[in-house]
């Protein structure tokens, strides 16, 4: 096998520690929370929670009504399951049933590899967005062409990861588009690594202010009192210097608004728009819904995935059309199918190469259904003809006050890739990036779930091998300008 980092399973580094400290933010402001222990860092096993438990002892007093009633332990997934145990005997079985749904949701939705390696593992996806810019840029001036006087602008990522992607292509934007101050909004899932997004802006030359000073904000509404506390700012803005306020939005874009109305001018999004919000029941073999070995399974087995996809696709655009301005703008970059490209879809030999791996140990006995059904992302490839279905069937092409603009597909370069092969352990790591903690959580964690990934990934390792040359070329992208008609217009 290579050498690339493992999942948790075996005590290396693939899949970084849990974002304690911001575990930690999360609960000390909660007018609930007695104590949260221990003060810094984690509990590594029961005896250690035990022991805090008797420091910190029992109270025999009746609990008040209401009030500082919970001491959190840390302790990992015992944690959780000890609470889940708990719910369960206590809770209406209606409510247990959407907890568990919930829970079901959450597992196929995973952040990113934490702690910075996402950031360190995602050249694609940087590509990806960085051949965006020019699209964003002239989406801006467009905007403020004729405008006149000083101006605030708002600008959205969606599904910003651990920043460094998006930190890199804002200082290229505002350093083309000068004159006005800027309004961020990165947007992801409420677990992402925000410490490590907001050290990934903290130290650069043109941010005002990263907030909130910790943690993220959970709602629209909580971020529309930060920006009336921020206030704005009348005076023209310096050509440079610190001119972009950054908002930290934890809330995923399956969960409706994620914004406030009307504060975006340009969102964007460099590979998020093919996650879905849930998984369907499929007895085919595949990696990503959407790919070349989902699209030959029979149509009745697709139905599940494809109805899943077109209704996020719709929700999706409907919720980020109430956050965008009139005349606002969505740049989207989305992994997408395509039969008439160079390559059908991302990754198409490493999925092909999982495929077989998958195929041969379901064969064989040694992979259960329910595991390769596991082995699934919960992602959907789609097809031009998908992406454009909202506007072909809306009348007069505008969905939601949302038109497309401009609509093209891009085949971009492996950017790791070197005819010797050499690239394997660096390509694979940026596989894992995404995968292993989907992987991971899916098939229910241990020592199983690392065997399963660790076959996989070996099979890519072996592909490689054979050919490298079939990795010249791995990501397609559809890249879409959508804009937000006036009131009125149509």
């Amino acid at each position: 096998m290579g050498s690339w980092p493992r999942s948790p399973a075996s005590g290396t580094t693939c899949s970084s520690p849990n974002d304690w400290a911001n575990v930690r933010d999360e609960f000390s402001g909660r007018a609930y929370v007695r104590a949260v222990l221990p003060s810094t860092g984690h509990f590594a096993d029961p005896a250690s929670i035990s022991a805090a438990m008797r420091e910190t002892g029992s109270d025999d007093q009746p609990a008040p009504e209401q009030g500082l009633i919970v001491t959190r332990r840390w302790s990992g997934s015992l944690t959780a399951c000890a609470l889940l145990l708990l719910l369960c005997c206590l809770l209406p079985r209606r409510l247990v049933e959407l907890l568990r749904e919930y829970m079901a949701a959450q597992a196929h939705n995973p952040v990113m590899v934490g702690n910075g390696a996402y950031n360190q593992a995602s050249k694609s996806q940087e590509n990806a967005i960085v051949r965006a810019k020019e699209m964003i840029v002239a989406e801006l001036r467009r905007q403020l062409e004729g405008s006149g006087g000083p101006k605030t602008v708002g600008l959205a990522d969606y599904g910003c990861s651990q920043g460094k992607n998006t930190a890199g292509l804002i200082e290229q934007v505002v350093a083309a588009v000068p004159g006005v101050r800027y309004n961020l909004f990165l947007t992801d899932l409420p677990g992402n690594d925000w410490a490590n997004v907001r050290d990934e802006f903290s130290g650069r030359a043109y941010v005002r202010a990263v907030l909130p000073s910790t943690g993220h904000f959970a709602d629209p509404a909580s971020i529309s009192a930060a920006m009336r506390e921020t206030g704005s700012d009348d005076q023209p803005a310096p050509e440079q210097g610190r001119i972009v306020t950054v908002y930290l939005c934890g809330r995923s874009i399956f969960d409706g608004e994620t914004l406030p109305r009307g504060a975006v001018a340009v969102g964007f999004s460099g590979s998020t728009m093919h996650w879905l919000s849930k998984k369907a029941e499929c007895d085919a073999v595949f990696v990503f819904a959407g790919d070349e070995a989902f699209r030959r399974a029979p149509a009745e087995a697709r139905k599940g995935y494809e109805a899943i996809a077109e209704e996020d696709w719709k929700a999706n655009l409907s919720a980020r059309s109430n956050e965008l301005s009139d005349e606002g703008c969505l740049v989207l970059v989305v992994p997408c199918f395509s039969e008439t490209h160079a390559i059908p879809h991302p990754y198409p030999s490493a999925c092909r190469a999982i495929v077989s791996h998958l195929e041969r140990e379901l064969s064989a006995g040694q992979l259960t259904r329910a595991e390769a059904s596991a082995c699934v992302i919960a992602c959907f490839h789609r097809s031009e003809q998908q992406l454009k279905l909202p506007f072909v069937q809306a009348p007069g092409g505008v969905f939601r006050s949302l038109a497309l603009s401009s609509f093209d597909i891009a085949a971009l370069p492996n950017p790791y890739y070197k005819p010797d092969g050499s690239f394997v352990d660096v390509y694979i790591q940026s596989i894992l990036a995404w995968g292993q903690p989907s992987w991971h959580s899916a098939l229910g964690g241990g020592s199983r779930a690392e065997a399963v990934i660790e076959g996989m990934m070996g099979a890519v390792q072996q592909a490689i091998a054979e050919d490298p040359s079939k990795f010249t070329t791995d990501y397609l992208l559809a890249y879409m300008t959508i804009r937000k008609q006036k009131q009125g217009s149509s």
